[in-house]
């Protein structure tokens, strides 16, 4: 009975820590605007490919309408090139593409978050 008992507890000992490396690596990997799916934007990427990362096309808000990020689109480029951002609640993603649609260049842009941000993404996440 006792041998039984402790076989039972290894069982759902290794079930608990497999659900939770399986629910980690499916955090590491999901879509959407972090700095972590910024990390793997690689130059030559297709705009298909940023999208995908991404989850959905370039929008200068972020999902919960905390943060606009249209002033992002400013700024000189080359001649061809285009500027696309993709918004977030922590951040934006600022992707240039050549005139043939590969990456030419990425930037990361934090948003400061100031006390009453932080306390009002906290009430409203919860």
């Amino acid at each position: 009975m006792k041998r039984r008992r402790l076989l039972l507890m290894a069982v759902l000992l290794v079930a608990l820590v497999l659900l939770g490396v399986t629910l980690l690596w499916v955090a590491a990997f999901r879509p959407g605007i972090t700095h972590a799916n910024f990390e793997r934007i690689e130059l030559g990427h297709r705009q298909a490919d940023v999208e995908a990362l991404l989850a959905g096309p370039p929008r200068d808000f972020s999902p919960h309408g905390i943060i606009g990020w249209a002033e992002l689109h400013n700024g000189l480029r080359a001649p061809g090139h285009r500027k696309e951002v993709w918004g977030g609640d922590v951040g934006a993603v600022v992707v240039v593409f050549d005139e043939e649609g590969a990456v030419a260049a990425k930037d990361w842009q934090d948003y400061p978050l100031s006390i009453t941000d932080n306390l009002f993404r906290w009430l409203l996440f919860r």
